[in-house]
C-alpha cells in the first residue's frame, strides 16, 4: 500500500477532479549504504509446504520452525511435514487449499485457504506463510509457500448438569434435574469428519394441588443423539 499514490486535479473543473492512480518504484537495498529503486516483481509459487502437526511451542524451545526427524510426503503438488504419523488424509487438506505451483502470488487465493481450512474445524492454528527464493525464473521471483496447522485435540467431552424449577400455573409446581454427557471425535476416520454424540437424561417431580391435597407426579426422560459431519 505505501508504493500506492494518488493525483488529483480540480484546476478549471466544476464540481469535477480527475483522479491519477500511480505506483512507485520498489526501493531494494543493495549494501549497507545504497539502495536502487526498481519495477515490482511477479512472484511466483514454487513449492508448497504444509506442516499438519506443527508445535508453535517447540519452535519457540528450540529456535526451529520444525523438527529434523519429520517425515515428508509429496501429494499432487504439496509437500506434507509430518511427524511420525500423516494425521489427515492429503485429498482432504488438498480441497482446502486454493494456492498452486507455478502461479502468481494472489492474496486472494491465500485467503480462501485460510478460510477452508478454518471450516474443517479441526485446527486451533492456522498460518501461512511464504519465503523467497534466491533463484529466479526470467524477471520473476520465486517464493515457497509455508501453510502451518496445529490440530485441535482429536477427542473431548463435556458434562452438563441443569437445575429448574418453575410454575406452571396456579397450584403447581415444576422441580427438574437434567444432565447430559456430551463426546466429540474431530478426525474420526483421519479425513476431518466431525463425530458429536451425546446421552441426555432428565428427572422431574410436578406437583399439582387439589384444595389441601398435593398429587407428585415423577417423570423421567433420556434420549441420545449422534451427528457425522463430513467435509
Amino acid at each position: 500500500k505505501e508504493y500506492i499514490f494518488y493525483e488529483i486535479d480540480t484546476i478549471n473543473q466544476k464540481l469535477k477532479a480527475d483522479i491519477s492512480i500511480g505506483i512507485k518504484q520498489y526501493i531494494r537495498k543493495v549494501d549497507q549504504d545504497n539502495y536502487i529503486r526498481e519495477n515490482h516483481s511477479v512472484y511466483l509459487v514454487n513449492k508448497i509446504y504444509v506442516y499438519t502437526n506443527y508445535n508453535p511451542k517447540y519452535s519457540l524451545d528450540h529456535k526451529l520452525l520444525i523438527s529434523i526427524d519429520f517425515d515428508t510426503l509429496e501429494y499432487k503438488g504439496l509437500t506434507f511435514v509430518y511427524e511420525n504419523n500423516l494425521q489427515f488424509k492429503p485429498e482432504v487438506i488438498l480441497q482446502s487449499i486454493f494456492i498452486s505451483n507455478n502461479e502468481t502470488y494472489n492474496k486472494k487465493n491465500i485467503d480462501l485457504s485460510h478460510e477452508h481450512l478454518s471450516a474443517l474445524r479441526v485446527f486451533r492454528l492456522i498460518n501461512i506463510n511464504f519465503t523467497e527464493l534466491l533463484t529466479r525464473t526470467d524477471s520473476n521471483h520465486l517464493i515457497n509457500a509455508h501453510i502451518y496447522l496445529t490440530p485441535l485435540k482429536e477427542q473431548s467431552y463435556v458434562i452438563e448438569v441443569e437445575g429448574t424449577n418453575s410454575s406452571i400455573s396456579f397450584g403447581s409446581d415444576n422441580i427438574q434435574i437434567a444432565s447430559s454427557l456430551v463426546y466429540r471425535h474431530k478426525n474420526l476416520f483421519n479425513g476431518a469428519e466431525l463425530l458429536d454424540c451425546s446421552i441426555t437424561g432428565a428427572f422431574g417431580v410436578q406437583t399439582i394441588r387439589t384444595g389441601e391435597v398435593r398429587n407428585p407426579y415423577q417423570t423421567f426422560e433420556y434420549g441420545f443423539k449422534a451427528n457425522l459431519y463430513v467435509p
